[in-house]
């Protein structure tokens, strides 16, 4: 089970709080709003690609693939000296000519064990979130069986995603899909000998 802090009430919050595990902070930016200045036409970009062949497509696909791996790489490394330029000056925000930087202080990691110790089942109940992964584990190794987790599980919203990936990704993310496929066929030959 997981609970997030900003779901536990403030007294429960200060009965926890000594069990929880900090995480670092993060910089949130926020650009200026700025009319006009760099206004996109999406419609124009659409009617563009319709007239271009598929081909043509994925070259400028891939194009803009490696300018946005540049610069988001570029992003990361902006983000992490900001971070640590706004740690040593102790400042919370920074104005800047394109826009803000602020210093956001993320919730702090609890245990789900620790809720259950010291504010009882009521939390995780009503807050808390299965984690399917770690139920999936327990099924391998034989704590319970599908069929009983699926009586349980209610599906609430399920959405398609398409992605074009660069087929080294994908290559990647089937390895570790098999990886993990293999890891619960295992735990269950392991359980059931």
């Amino acid at each position: 089970m997981n609970i997030k802090w900003r779901e536990l009430l403030p007294y429960e919050q200060l009965l926890i709080s000594g069990f929880c595990k900090p995480k670092e902070p993060y910089i949130r930016f926020t650009p200026k709003r700025i009319k006009n200045e760099f206004f996109f036409d999406s419609d124009v970009y659409k009617s563009k690609l319709a007239n271009q062949s598929i081909h043509s497509q994925l070259i400028e696909w891939k194009s803009n693939k490696r300018l946005y791996t540049c610069l988001f790489s570029l992003w990361e490394n902006n983000r992490r000296r900001a971070l640590k330029g706004l740690l040593e000056q102790e400042k919370q925000k920074e104005d800047l000519s394109v826009g803000s930087i602020s210093l956001i202080q993320s919730d702090p990691e609890i245990s789900s064990v620790h809720v259950q110790k010291y504010l009882g089942n009521e939390p995780l109940i009503s807050r808390g979130r299965v984690d399917m992964s770690k139920v999936k584990e327990y099924a391998a190794r034989g704590f319970f069986s599908l069929p009983e987790i699926q009586q349980h599980q209610k599906i609430s919203d399920v959405r398609t995603a398409y992605s074009l990936k660069e087929l080294t990704r994908e290559r990647r993310l089937v390895a570790h899909m098999h990886q993990k496929q293999f890891l619960y066929s295992k735990l269950s030959r392991e359980s059931n000998s």
